[in-house]
């Protein structure tokens, strides 16, 4: 991946892509209805939010929580991703975001983007549903991944997501630019001007007819590479 480690940051601040996560699960695990094998595959991104380490987990858990790294280098080494982030970081530069500010915008956009146009698959928004189930009143074996003394608060970070986050926002351009401008404003090297967020917006307007357009063959490829690499792996739920 080409984007510099603060942007790297910022995405981490974002549960980016966390839908895509599941998404690529329920490919893996044959569209099987395993909830905690789903919630696995988005634990990643929730404790990235929340800047927590997460330890060791047995069963189809922790098979959930190996998913996302595979599903994230495949997605960052596909075409279709790295040329939408080149085409928006040098729009952004144009309308005159900072270069930081720029890079960390366009390596979250896509995904965010990615990620609302998938909800549109009904199949995905149930997957989603049944993630937020669990972590809304998070079994002890998710509460358990992290340390003693940070257990109540990733409890309850687990259960506010559930009853804050609404991911089918990312189909809205102008509210995935406020949301993007609230974070980077919090570090110096991201940060833009106010003005700009409309600009941020329209840029990922004009790409969204192509992210949805490309979602379910996207969804496809990186699904496919990552059966290759569980089925190296011996993980389960092969088909």
């Amino acid at each position: 991946m080409s984007a510099c480690p603060s942007a790297l940051a910022t995405a981490q601040a974002v549960p980016v892509n966390f839908v895509g996560h599941i998404a690529t699960g329920l490919r893996a695990a044959g569209d099987g209805d395993d909830p905690a094998f789903l919630v696995g595959t988005a634990l990643p991104d929730f404790a990235s939010m929340r800047r927590t380490r997460l330890g060791p987990a047995v069963g189809t858990l922790a098979d959930g929580i190996a998913l996302p790294h595979a599903t994230d280098h495949a997605i960052h080494a596909e075409g279709w991703f790295l040329d939408l982030e080149r085409h928006l970081r040098d729009g952004l530069r144009r309308d005159g975001l900072p270069d930081g500010a720029a890079r960390a915008c366009a390596q979250v956009c896509p995904e965010l983007l990615l990620d609302g146009a998938l909800l549109a698959d009904p199949s995905i928004a149930r997957g989603v549903g049944t993630v937020y189930e669990g972590i809304a009143a998070p079994s002890d074996d998710v509460v358990d991944l992290v340390p003693d003394h940070e257990r109540e608060g990733w409890r309850t970070h687990l259960v506010g997501v559930a009853t804050r986050l609404d991911p089918f926002t990312y189909g809205d351009p102008a509210i995935v630019a406020g949301r993007l401008h609230m974070i980077t404003s919090r570090r110096p090297r991201l940060t833009f001007d106010s003005a700009l967020v409309y600009a941020v917006s329209a840029r990922m307007a004009a790409v969204q007819p192509h992210v949805a357009a490309s979602a379910r063959e996207v969804l496809d490829r990186v699904s496919g590479a990552v059966t290759v690499t569980r089925s190296r792996r011996h993980w389960p739920f092969r088909r």
